[in-house]
């Protein structure tokens, strides 16, 4: 995940799609599970939002977010994801890599 999606503030697309893998590369069933994204500031520790992610294919671990409401109003520079599963039983497991975010400024 070191590649930066590109964001212009105040947007609320595109829809960012994730297949969530195991070490081996093998999709992690989600069926039933709640999946967020932490999205806070580069380095910073303040979650700025706390954003859902929907499920499209479970077994094939591939759900999707996009920014609700104003979550990128007046925000500029670079930005980091952590992604949460919360599967049916209670347990929970975040994924290692961070997403990277780079947010612009609107020309018009």
């Amino acid at each position: 995940m070191a590649d930066r999606i590109k964001l212009v503030a105040s947007d609320n697309r595109p829809y960012i799609v994730i297949t969530l893998l195991n070490p081996e590369d093998v999709p992690i069933n989600i069926e039933g599970a709640t999946i967020v994204v932490y999205f806070r500031q580069a380095g910073a520790t303040e979650i700025l939002s706390t954003i859902p992610c929907f499920i499209n294919d479970p077994a094939g671990g591939v759900c999707y977010f996009n920014f609700p409401d104003d979550t990128l109003k007046d925000l500029l520079g670079a930005y980091e994801g952590e992604i949460e599963i919360t599967y049916q039983n209670g347990d929970k497991q975040t994924v290692y890599d961070l997403l990277k975010f780079q947010v612009r400024s609107q020309v018009g």
